[in-house]
């Protein structure tokens, strides 16, 4: 029942994501002899768990960690068809892909170490819904708030008439809304009329909280 998402939002930042380089040496593989040596197992999961991404309504980058196993074999296969061709060249070709792998490997740590940063305001919003006496709250970050918050939590329904009538049905006067896990369409109309009784936020991530 969530708003759908378009597809693009698994290539936000693919191109940092798949480590630059890599998706040239997956490209390789794809268009030279090297494809021979990719199982043909690796290629229909790649190809039935893409379909099976992109059927789900709601897309994020995180899911594609799914596809990683068979794209990091088949990129490999890539490299390995490269180093052979590129012969006196090899060297070069290794040492430079150690450089680039150990660029990126720094910085997925410094965003690892961002994002748990980030992830922190959430923690903080869950334990106010804790602490408050809202009996239950609908929000996206479901299982947030049900483990760390401790309440019945609900998720948002697609339309603003079906949230106004499971919030009345289900006896809920509070509501969260976060940029972690998707953000309701009828966000304006939750942000006009109701009172906010949380907010937090932390570089691009925020998290509010309303009450009736």
């Amino acid at each position: 029942a969530n708003p759908k998402m378009p597809i693009i939002s698994y290539a936000q930042n693919a191109s940092y994501n798949l480590g630059y380089f890599v998706p040239i040496l997956f490209l390789f593989a794809l268009i030279s002899s090297s494809r021979k040596k990719v199982p043909s197992v690796l290629w229909h999961y790649l190809a039935l768990t893409a379909a099976l991404l992109i059927s789900v309504s709601q897309k994020y980058e995180r899911f594609l960690i799914i596809l990683l196993p068979a794209y990091a074999i088949i990129s490999a296969i890539g490299f390995m068809g490269i180093y052979r061709i590129s012969k006196k060249l090899g060297a070069i070709l290794l040492i430079a892909t150690i450089l680039l792998s150990s660029a990126i490997i720094y910085y997925n740590i410094k965003d690892v170490s961002l994002e748990s940063h980030n992830t922190e305001i959430l923690l903080d919003a869950t334990n106010f819904a804790k602490q408050s006496a809202c009996e239950g709250i609908i929000t996206n970050s479901t299982k947030h708030f049900t483990f760390f918050a401790d309440k019945k939590t609900i998720g948002y329904p697609a339309t603003e008439q079906e949230f106004l009538k499971l919030a009345e049905d289900q006896n809920i006067s509070c509501f969260a809304i976060d940029s972690f896990h998707g953000l309701p369409t009828y966000r304006k109309f939750i942000n006009d009329t109701y009172k906010i009784i949380y907010a937090n936020s932390s570089g691009n991530k925020f998290v509010y909280v309303y009450k009736k």
